[in-house]
């Protein structure tokens, strides 16, 4: 185990290496849920326009299916008022019939009009559904890929880390413990970084500027100086 204080800023600078590599690395793993959830709502908002097709389409078609049986309707009442001209006794009555006969004809034929246009209608929709799914189709297969990269890319930084984990333990056992604790409790804290240079008169982690006293404590390096700011252990390059 080093002595000196100055070995044990120059093991923690070195300490400090392999620390500021771990905590980049896992910021990446921590990046990944919400890079999935990116590449997931692509497919997501792909299979809603797809189901918005197809449900449209119901509807054009339900809407057909009731103006056809809407012009049967009329079809009938044209062919009753036709039958029942049969039995009336006087002209004004048969008179009557044939207007209702023609005024459901002449009904008939505006409702076979909307459904020519709703035939039209069906098969734009039917394209619509066509198109999404051909859409659909090749947002599952680039999410597919998207997200393999993500998970091949999981796992090599899972193994870098492993690795950095397994050098740091060569470090952590010429730290003294106290030291140790402080630097881990400090490094936690401020992202990966526990020990910054003084630079100047002002700490190398956020600009606090120290008085010639603390300065000069810092350079002897005979005790351990923390930033009264950010906490960090302060050293001399």
């Amino acid at each position: 185990m080093a002595q000196t204080l100055s070995d044990q800023i120059r093991i923690l600078g070195e300490l400090q290496k392999i620390d500021a590599r771990i905590y980049e690395l896992r910021r990446s793993l921590n990046a990944f849920p919400d890079r999935k959830t990116t590449i997931e709502s692509k497919l997501a908002s792909a299979k809603i326009r797809f189901a918005a097709a197809e449900d449209n389409l119901k509807k054009v078609q339900m809407k057909q299916k009731e103006l056809e049986n809407d012009a049967l309707t009329k079809e009938t009442q044209a062919k009753k008022y036709q039958q029942q001209q049969a039995a009336v006794k006087t002209n004004q009555e048969y008179a009557a019939l044939t207007k209702e006969a023609q005024n459901a004809l002449a009904d008939k034929s505006l409702i076979e009009d909307q459904i020519l246009k709703l035939m039209d209608e069906v098969e734009g929709q039917k394209k619509a559904i066509l198109d999404e799914k051909k859409v659909l189709a090749e947002s599952e297969t680039r999410v597919k890929q998207e997200l393999d990269e993500i998970a091949k890319e999981s796992a090599v930084i899972k193994q870098q880390v492993d690795g950095l984990l397994a050098a740091r333990k060569e470090f952590t056992p010429q730290v003294q413990a106290d030291v140790l604790a402080q630097y881990d409790r400090i490094i936690a804290k401020r992202d990966g970084i526990a020990l910054v240079p003084l630079q100047g008169e002002s700490c190398g982690g956020c600009g606090l500027t120290f008085p010639p006293q603390v300065v000069n404590e810092i350079k002897m390096r005979e005790s351990m100086i923390f930033c009264e700011s950010c906490s960090r252990i302060i050293f001399e390059e």
